[in-house]
């Protein structure tokens, strides 16, 4: 009886052991579905919806704003192949070279006023090709469908990876990155495509 005990105790913490390691190398991406609920994110949209949606953006910033959207759902598949973790914020400071990522926005004000201080220290430094990858589909599978502002020559560029599916709770929380000082561009790479009239 006391082996049957020990056995069931053993597999009581496996089981618990996997359970705290798969929620320890989960993805934000899974981490959003269960939090959102979005199943079925919907990857057409008109270009009034996606303004309407980034308008708290383009309207919180005198940076220069373009948001880009895919042109076809092949890039739009790659896109959503390529950036698992959505919204994903990636910043470059324009004076060091070096690039950033803010991510599961619990602690994004604080980055936000670290950055604003100076401090990178709790930063996730990246190498340029978490970069690149942005720029890659910008430059090959993208359309621009708004731009708002000039470049001014300051020191932060900002990428945003986002969609209008995760709705106006996360697109609250990661609004604050528009009060980065010294924002030179924000640039949003909506995870969609622009609905055709039919």
């Amino acid at each position: 009886m006391i082996s049957t005990y020990k056995n069931r105790f053993h597999r009581s913490i496996i089981s618990l052991i996997f359970i705290v390691t798969s929620f320890g190398f989960q993805s934000c991406q899974s981490l959003l579905k269960s939090y959102t609920g979005i199943k079925n994110p919907e990857i057409e949209i008109s270009s009034q919806e996606r303004l309407d949606y980034y308008q708290p953006y383009t309207e919180s910033t005198k940076a220069k704003v373009a948001i880009y959207s895919f042109l076809d759902v092949k890039t739009l598949q790659n896109g959503f192949n390529t950036f698992k973790n959505y919204p994903n914020i990636i910043i470059k400071n324009n004076s060091t070279k070096k690039i950033y990522k803010l991510n599961c926005y619990d602690d994004l004000d604080l980055y936000i006023e670290d950055i604003n201080n100076n401090i990178y220290t709790d930063l996730l430094e990246l190498d340029e090709k978490d970069l690149q990858d942005i720029s890659r589909f910008i430059e090959n599978g993208t359309e621009i469908v708004f731009t708002k502002n000039e470049i001014t020559q300051k020191k932060w560029n900002v990428y945003l990876v986002s969609g209008t599916f995760l709705g106006k709770k996360l697109r609250k929380k990661s609004l604050s990155i528009t009060q980065i000082k010294d924002l030179n561009q924000l640039t949003i790479l909506d995870l969609s495509m622009t609905q055709t009239a039919d």
